[in-house]
């Protein structure tokens, strides 16, 4: 059995876990392999915080991720949160602003008309 690479986590009543590429195979045979239990939608929270008991630094910008710490500076760097600087900037020193990634296009879009980003 391999360490699970992301949450949410799933398995059987039992709290036995089935990866999500299996568990995403679906089919009518699909159950637990330990139990033979055929509902595999309980969500193992219990587990995934054993496993991942980190947050991501920018789960106040609304990351909601959990980590554990041999991913997660891997995450951190790619995280849709993480913090950068208004595009702007790249090219004129005029624009101060940052924001997480996933709102900053919005902001050169307002505030400067870059449309192609």
């Amino acid at each position: 059995v391999s360490k699970p690479q992301e949450v949410p986590l799933f398995g059987c009543k039992s709290e036995h876990y089935v990866c999500n590429k299996c568990r995403g195979a679906g089919g009518v045979l699909l159950s637990c392999p330990i139990c033979f239990d055929p509902d595999l939608g309980v969500q193992l929270t219990e587990l995934e915080n054993k496993i991942y008991p980190l947050e991501c630094s920018y789960k106040v910008k609304g990351c909601t991720q959990k980590l554990s710490e041999d991913f997660r500076s891997s995450h951190e760097s790619d995280c849709v949160y993480r913090l950068v600087q208004c595009p702007n900037r790249l090219f004129a020193r005029s624009c101060a602003y940052s924001d997480s990634y996933i709102t900053i296009r919005n902001h050169g879009r307002e505030q400067h008309g870059l449309n192609k980003f």
